[in-house]
């Protein structure tokens, strides 16, 4: 690949508000319920919450292995879905 400026940019920057939205969404679920406490599936949502911010940190891996090539962070990414998985099985 070549490494060009602007592609990479464009796509850390892509990154960058993905990882805004998602760590966002997250954050309005749960003041939603400590807001609002007889929402009928609290525990679903707090599971689906966490889901989500795992979600946002592939993003923040992807940012990182972009700049830092040779770290760590490369096998945090394969392993960032398997962080997502615990979560999954409690929001069906």
């Amino acid at each position: 690949m070549l490494w060009q400026p602007e592609l990479i940019w464009t796509h850390d920057v892509c990154d960058a508000l993905i990882v805004a939205a998602y760590f966002s969404i997250p954050f309005v679920l749960l003041r939603l319920l400590r807001l609002r406490r007889n929402i009928e599936f609290g525990e679903m949502l707090g599971l689906f919450a966490s889901f989500i911010r795992a979600c946002g940190m592939t993003h923040v891996l992807s940012i990182a292995t972009m700049w830092i090539s040779a770290s760590p962070a490369i096998s945090m990414a394969g392993n960032s879905p398997a962080g997502r998985a615990p979560a999954r099985p409690g929001s069906r």
